[in-house]
């Protein structure tokens, strides 16, 4: 059986996926699967995950093994490349100020952090 989607409809199915597979901590599999549907398509999705949080009234340290909450997180993914526009919409009602706002083109979001201002979007890093 082949099925046959319209983008906006693979997209919200990608976006419901993702989150359903980081609830049961099945991201790993889920982000292997979308590649070799992807692959096998024809289909190319651009991924920037983004970690924000508010700047605090005493910064406290950098942890790159204590991560940011999962509710401090969004995740794009695009069929274009992701523009800094891109990001700051997504965060325009939830974060004030990118100083503490890290993003990676992992879409596990495991390595590649970079602080925002730092981050090339003409070159994916």
């Amino acid at each position: 059986m082949d099925i046959q989607l319209k983008q906006a409809q693979y997209d919200k199915l990608m976006y419901y996926a993702q989150i359903g597979a980081a609830g049961a901590g099945s991201l790993q599999q889920f982000e292997e699967l979308r590649q070799a549907i992807e692959t096998d398509n024809g289909i190319k999705t651009y991924v920037l995950v983004v970690s924000y949080q508010e700047v605090p009234l005493e910064p406290a340290p950098f942890n790159v093994l204590a991560p940011y909450p999962p509710g401090v997180r969004k995740t794009l993914r695009l069929s274009r490349p992701i523009t800094r526009q891109d990001v700051d919409d997504a965060l325009r009602n939830v974060a004030t100020t990118d100083e503490l706002t890290l993003v990676t083109p992992d879409p596990l979001g495991v390595v590649g952090w970079t602080q925002l201002g730092a981050y090339n979007f003409s070159t994916g890093g």
